[in-house]
């Protein structure tokens, strides 16, 4: 089994957020996670401000939500894109 690919075969420990803004952050990263998993464009560029940006693994820029929204329907419409874990 390759631990490289599933963090809780690595025994890595669990974040458990405690201050507001940690619950905050956190609630934000896993909601990018489920998002971009169930390849869902709209939801995913939800969680940006107006003026959000979005780095491709490519390099490529997205910014704005509208603009991250509409650039994430066309790569999902048009590729599977590999799942994303987080603890």
């Amino acid at each position: 089994m390759d631990t490289k690919a599933n963090p809780a075969v690595m025994n890595l420990p669990t974040f458990r957020p405690q201050t507001d803004d940690e619950i905050t952050v956190y609630n934000i990263y896993r909601g990018l996670l489920e998002s971009w998993n169930k390849q869902d464009a709209v939801n995913y560029g939800g969680l940006f401000m107006d003026n959000g940006s979005v780095v491709g693994y490519d390099g490529s820029q997205m910014n704005g939500k509208n603009e991250i929204t509409e650039a994430l329907k066309a790569i999902f419409a048009n590729h599977k894109t590999n799942l994303f874990v987080g603890k």
